[in-house]
């Protein structure tokens, strides 16, 4: 299946790192791996995480099927926003919009919108820039993304499902940006490096090779020292009053009780 033409492609093979086009459905002349699917989501290194707020597999399949029909703003309108109010919320809250003021965008620029969700930044990024690149794990998320997209003809949008952060789909400096948008301290929890901060740091580093000459980096990222951690609600990691404690200690204790960093 072709896909539609950006000149340049930001895409690459992540195993081969050679350049991908979309007249070649995203085939990697070397290997011969095809990286574009019938829906048009572009799918590289599948981890098959079904990561929240979401919701359950079988109403995403409807929520699917609603979005088609009837489209999907209605969808949204006449059917999920009764039976989860909170979930509407969070794919539409435009609270989460006003830091993108920061970056000046100029039209020109070429964005990656890492760890997308639902589109909520990217499709307002849209509006803005020459390209926008949306990443997320959890391809349901982007399945829905790419309904949105076909119904709004937004063809400089692209959802990309990858779950492999320190080994990204894409050329040597191919950004202007990228965003990290509440998604940064989730990262070490798909990077096989035990100790968070070298997790980090390597992510960071592929970040870097992304991002072109005078690439901007946007991180946004909770408050580990929230008031709401000190009445004892339960940080990224499940766990109570962790986010408070000098790194080591919490890192130790998050390995002990979930198994992860």
């Amino acid at each position: 299946m072709a896909g539609p033409i950006v000149d340049p492609c930001p895409f690459a093979c992540p195993e081969c790192r050679l350049p991908l086009s979309f007249e070649d459905a995203l085939e990697c002349p070397r290997c011969k791996r095809q990286y574009l699917e019938p829906d048009g989501v572009a799918c590289f290194n599948p981890s098959g995480l079904y990561h929240g707020p979401i919701l359950s597999r079988e109403e995403m399949t409807e929520c699917f099927a609603l979005a088609q029909a009837k489209g999907y703003r209605r969808a949204i309108d006449e059917d999920i926003a009764a039976k989860d109010p909170d979930f509407v919320r969070y794919i539409s809250a435009s609270a989460r919009r006003t830091g993108l003021a920061l970056l000046g965008l100029k039209g020109t620029e070429r964005i990656l919108d890492f760890g997308c969700a639902y589109g909520v930044l990217s499709l307002e990024l849209v509006k803005r820039a020459s390209m926008v690149v949306s990443l997320d794990v959890t391809r349901e998320k982007l399945q829905f993304l790419e309904i949105v997209k076909a119904q709004d003809q937004l063809k400089t949008l692209f959802p990309v499902c990858n779950g492999n952060p320190v080994r990204l789909p894409f050329t040597d400096d191919s950004f202007d940006w990228v965003l990290f948008n509440a998604v940064f301290e989730y990262l070490p929890q798909s990077i096989a490096i035990p100790d968070v901060r070298q997790a980090h740091l390597t992510a960071l580093r592929e970040v870097r090779r992304i991002l072109g000459p005078g690439g901007r980096l946007f991180l946004a990222t909770k408050n580990r020292y929230s008031y709401r951690y000190w009445m004892g609600e339960p940080d990224h990691s499940g766990l109570r009053f962790t986010s408070l404690m000098p790194r080591s200690l919490a890192n130790w204790i998050t390995q002990k009780r979930t198994g992860q960093p």
